[in-house]
């Protein structure tokens, strides 16, 4: 398996992400890239909490990187407000929060014909309404348990813009300063280092190139 690899300079792996319940194909992909010099973190469980993997899963990957290489931190990102947050936080030094809410219909799934409300339905954010502000509220509320559970001095929160749309629940790609203001956003409440998600990275930069307002 190739890791897939970001950031240019710093390099973040992200081949556990798709096999870190399986411990002997974690020990492999960390035997093999865990020297590189340019390395900046794991990222092990992408939305664990939302696919309901083990709420052991990440602790137990977590504790065999460290066993490897206890010097690179780990990630990974949650996509619910708040479900299980201590089972799989637990197995993680950097938390994300991927609050994907332009393009949404924050209240009927237009991919499973539902209505959403705040305890059933998926319209592709969480709890979410629609607005910048689910952002600044998932940061904080992440902090807000964080604190709860004492680890605000050894986990950080990083945070996931968006940076794709046109399928799915979201009607369309977020413009330029959308994706600026979705990470200053997460920044000023709190977040200390961001990723991007995107489907079409070549498609995606030529529409924001063309598109600096905000919507």
């Amino acid at each position: 398996m190739v890791c897939r690899t970001t950031f240019g300079a710093a390099n973040v792996a992200d081949c556990p992400r798709r096999t870190y319940k399986n411990l002997s194909a974690v020990e492999e992909e960390i035997s093999r890239i865990k020297s590189r010099k340019n390395l900046l973190l794991w990222y092990t469980a992408d939305e664990p909490d939302g696919w309901g993997d083990p709420l052991d899963a990440t602790t137990t990957a977590y504790d065999k990187i460290y066993d490897m290489d206890g010097y690179h931190p780990v990630s990974l990102v949650l996509n619910c407000q708040d479900y299980e947050f201590e089972a799989y936080t637990a197995g993680t030094d950097i938390v994300m929060q991927d609050a994907y809410m332009i393009g949404i219909n924050a209240t009927h799934s237009v991919v499973w014909d539902t209505e959403c409300t705040s305890d059933y339905g998926d319209c592709g954010c969480d709890n979410c309404v629609g607005e910048y502000e689910d952002i600044s509220r998932r940061v904080d509320q992440f902090g807000d348990q964080l604190r709860a559970l004492g680890w605000e001095r050894t986990k950080a929160i990083w945070t996931v813009s968006q940076a794709f749309g046109g399928s799915s629940y979201w009607s369309r790609i977020p413009a330029g300063k959308e994706w600026v203001l979705q990470s200053m956003l997460a920044v000023t409440h709190g977040a200390l280092g961001m990723f991007h998600s995107v489907y079409h990275p070549i498609l995606l930069a030529h529409r924001i190139s063309r598109n600096h307002s905000l919507e």
